[in-house]
């Protein structure tokens, strides 16, 4: 009986864990700047997005600023042409939030269709639009 109460409560734990969990479409997420990063320094005043190559040109990043407990989650990435990437982004569904502000860096693989240089980013948050370039 006893190992039946216990299975039974690590079965509702991992229930209720994955509730809290958040899938990103990135295939990292980093508290600040990554390792080989190579783009802009974020402003840490006007807290807008950059990106940013990280380890030569197969992989770039975006960086965001939010909570540090709830960043923002990437939900999809696609290649609209040869040299522009969207990158849809939502607000995380953890709760509560600390009221810090932290940045958070999204690390991406680019695209196979992306062929042509310069590269855009388009970064997309609550419907609205930022164009990002990828310099290099």
């Amino acid at each position: 009986m006893r190992r039946v109460l216990v299975g039974i409560l690590a079965a509702g734990a991992l229930l209720l864990t994955g509730c809290g969990t958040t899938q990103s479409a990135a295939n990292e997420v980093v508290q600040g700047l990554p390792d080989g990063w190579s783009g802009p320094q974020p402003d840490l005043i006007a807290t807008e997005p950059v990106a940013g190559w990280v380890d030569g040109d197969d992989s770039f990043g975006i960086v965001t600023f939010g909570s540090s407990s709830c960043p923002l989650v990437a939900t999809s990435v696609s290649a609209e042409d040869a040299r522009t990437v969207t990158v849809e982004f939502r607000y995380s569904s953890n709760n509560p939030c600390t009221a810090d502000m932290a940045m958070t860096t999204h690390v991406f693989t680019l695209p196979a269709d992306i062929t042509q240089r310069p590269v855009t980013v388009d970064f997309v948050l609550d419907g609205e639009t930022v164009g990002l370039d990828l310099l290099g």
